[in-house]
């Protein structure tokens, strides 16, 4: 249990989405369990997006990470984290 890191996103409308995911996990683990809930219209998720700390540019989750081999824990995501949905306009 103690491996486990909880992550919390929020989408635009604040309505939060919470899993458990392993600290050695990747981080593309996170991008991929949203953009499964992009499916959902009413989720609010567009079809670009990217994943964000909420006070801070530095870490920017997106389709980039795919190939990056880090983990949840290295990230510092560990023990939890709360993460916010950038959408990205659809006409760009």
């Amino acid at each position: 249990q103690e491996s486990l890191s909880r992550v919390c996103v929020k989408n635009s409308a604040g309505k939060k989405f919470q899993r458990n995911f392993h600290k050695d996990g990747s981080v593309y683990e996170i991008f991929k369990w949203i953009d499964s809930l992009a499916l959902d219209e009413n989720n609010l998720i567009s079809d670009k997006f990217s994943l964000r700390l909420p006070h801070s540019k530095s870490v920017e989750i997106d389709d980039s990470y795919a190939d990056k081999e880090i983990t949840i824990s290295e990230i510092g995501f560990y023990p939890n984290t709360l993460l916010l949905i950038n959408n990205f306009d659809e006409d760009s």
